[in-house]
Order: structure tokens, then sequence, then C-alpha cells
């Protein structure tokens, strides 16, 4: 039920998040504005991240918070298209980040229940699967929709999708009271606080980093096709979709192999060549070619909500699970809080392509500091051998 439930729910995300900017700008926004826009309401929607993942180790209510996550998402696929001024934007933006932002971590904390510490890459990674597979469907339908009904009518398909992955979730599943068992737990015992490794905080520090960079990519990517490549509805949801096609194998591949070989090769050289997307996208210039860059996209998603969350999943102890979830997201949320508006006004002074060749630096730079840390230890098989 979870599989389907995320299926549903990446679908109606599919349908309405890559409108979001062309939107915004469309209503006479400049990249600047639009990157403030998006830097307020991730603002205000990460202060309550950690709040509500302590509060879901202590209540231990997942269902209940996946479920507040949905029925979040409903009004804002629904009011988003009619919005206008800044200030509503940037509240139904705040709503939205939190939306997917709790969905995102209460699922990721939910599926771990189900895990062992040897199986939690591949466990994660057949989950991921089905958020693979609802954005595919809903953005390679996008293009049609748009063209058939237009933009307001493909929202309210999108909180019509959120509405059944919300029914899914009341009615059809129920909260585990099972206890993932990670290796750490072994040797805590009955701590009250959770010891943060160095060399743990280290691998979110370099999540940040690599966040900041794929975040200032795609906050312009979706303007970048349709205004500098001028690619048509059908164009636009066929370049959407093909980015995350290649997630399904990977998901399922790079799961597996989190649980048997380095951690630190498939993070870090996830990372570097999730770099080398965006400085093709910075040199592309036609539409076609565009089918074969819009796939290393697949290589970020795979690495930040497979091998990393089965790091954590692995390491963490049950009873902190929640809580170092919740960092993570509000750590990621940083990044995405600084990345909108260095892009914006770097996009705005330099163009997007200036852009698209600062994220793949900083996704370098991301790649580098878990190789360093890396090298820095005795003979390290997995990153999290560090922790």
């Amino acid at each position: 039920m979870l599989w389907l439930v995320g299926v549903l729910t990446y679908g109606g995300f599919g349908l309405i998040y890559p409108q979001f900017s062309i939107l915004i700008t469309g209503r006479g926004f400049s990249l600047q504005e639009f990157g403030v826009i998006q830097g307020i309401a991730t603002f205000l929607s990460i202060t309550s991240l950690v709040y509500i993942g302590k509060l879901s180790d202590r209540l231990n209510k997942r269902k209940a918070i996946l479920a507040g996550a949905l029925l979040l998402g409903i009004p804002i696929a629904v009011l988003f298209p009619h919005a206008s001024t800044l200030s509503m934007f940037v509240a139904l933006l705040a709503f939205y980040l939190l939306s997917a932002s709790l969905f995102n971590a209460t699922a990721a904390n939910w599926v771990s229940r189900f895990g062992t510490p040897t199986g939690m890459g591949r466990l994660h990674g057949s989950y991921r699967i089905s958020y693979s597979v609802g954005w595919v469907l809903a953005t390679g339908f996008m293009g049609k929709a748009l063209d058939a009904w237009g933009v307001d009518a493909t929202f309210y398909l999108g909180a019509a999708l959120f509405a059944a992955a919300l029914l899914l979730t009341v009615f059809l599943t129920r909260d585990t009271a099972s206890e993932p068992v990670p290796l750490a737990s072994e040797s805590l015992g009955d701590v009250s606080y959770f010891p943060w490794p160095p060399q743990l905080k280290a691998l979110l520090v370099a999540l940040g980093i690599f966040t900041l960079a794929q975040t200032m990519g795609q906050n312009l990517s979706y303007i970048f096709l349709r205004e500098e490549m001028q690619a048509t509805n059908q164009q636009f949801g066929l370049l959407s979709s093909v980015q995350s096609w290649p997630e399904v194998p990977l998901m399922l591949a790079l799961g597996i192999l989190s649980d048997r070989v380095s951690n630190t090769a498939l993070v870090a050289g996830g990372m570097l060549l999730a770099g080398l997307r965006w400085i093709l996208m910075a040199v592309v210039r036609g539409i076609t070619p565009l089918y074969f860059v819009q796939p290393l996209h697949a290589i970020a998603m795979t690495v930040t909500e497979v091998v990393i969350i089965a790091v954590i999943s692995r390491e963490v102890p049950s009873r902190f699970l929640g809580s170092v979830m919740g960092w993570r997201v509000t750590i990621t949320s940083g990044a995405q809080l600084v990345a909108p508006l260095l892009a914006g006004a770097v996009g705005e002074e330099f163009g997007i392509r200036v852009v698209f060749l600062s994220a793949a630096l900083i996704s370098v730079a991301a790649g580098l500091l878990i190789i360093y840390f890396t090298a820095s230890g005795k003979k390290p098989h997995k990153i999290y051998d560090y922790c």
C-alpha cells in the first residue's frame, strides 16, 4: 500500500511541480524575484521539520503525519494556478515544500520499520521506485493534458491523485509496531540522545552542498526548457519525464549495491556524474540532445534518496531515526533556501547557462568532500564504517 501511495503522490507532484516556475515567471516575476519567492517559502517550511521528526518518534504515529502531508497537497494543487501575488506564491510554495518534505521523511522512516540492517539499501531502492514510476507516468502525460485541458485542469488532476493517495493511506495502511535494528544500536545501549559521529555529520554536510547544486540547476531548468529552448507542451512533458526514466533500474541496482559495496564510491561518484549533467545543460543547443542529457538527473536522485537514506537507516538506532531523518531534511531544505536566491541572482545577471555551470562546480565539490573524508580514514570500506 505504501508503494501505491508513493506512485500516486509523485504522480501528483509530477503534474504540478514542473509548472511552478513557469507560472510564477509567467505572472511577470523576474528570475531574481522568483529566487526570492522560492527562498522565503523554503525558510518558512524548514523550521518545523526537525520538531515534526521528533514528534513522529515520540508519538509513533507515522500514518497520521503522512496523511497530513497528503491532505496539505490538495488545496495547494487547486489554488496554485490561480495565484498572482508574491505573498500567495510564497504561501503556496511554503506549504508545498512542507508537504513534500514531510511525505519524504515520514515515508522513509515508516519504510525503514520493515527492514533489516543488511537489506536497507534494497528496501529503500525498491520503495523509491514508486516515486519514479509516478513521476515518469505523470510528466509523460502532462504535455497531452496541457494541450487537451489546459493548466488549471492539469493541477486539479494532481489534486485528485493526492486525494487518492490520502484515501489509501487512511483506509488501507496501518502503522507498524516493528522496529528496524540498526547495527549502531548494538553499541548505544540506553543512551537517551544520539551521539553524532563526525563522519556522519560530514556526510550530511556533503549532502547539503550537493542539494545546493541540484536545486540551483533544477529551479531554473524548467524555465530554461520553456523560454530559452522553446519546448512545446509535448516536448516539455517528455523532457520532464525522461529525466527519471533510468531511476527505476538505478534505484534497485544501487539499493542492492549499497548493501554490498563501497557506499563512498557510490555517493561520491554519483555526485560527480550528476555535475556532468549541468555542464552539458550549459552547452546544449538543441532539443534533441536534451533527451540524452536529462536522464543524468536520475543519478542525483538515486544517490540522495537511496544510498544516503540506506546508510542513515542502517546506522541510526530506531528511536532516533525520525529525528535524524528530520535533520537530513532540514539540512537539504537549508540548501534549498540558499539555492534559489543564488540561482536567481546569477541567472538574472549572467544567464541560466552560467547557473548550470555553477551547479556543476558545486556538485563536484560535494563529491570531493566525500572522497576527502574517506581518504582520511584507515582503509574504510563503506561510509557507514565511519559511523
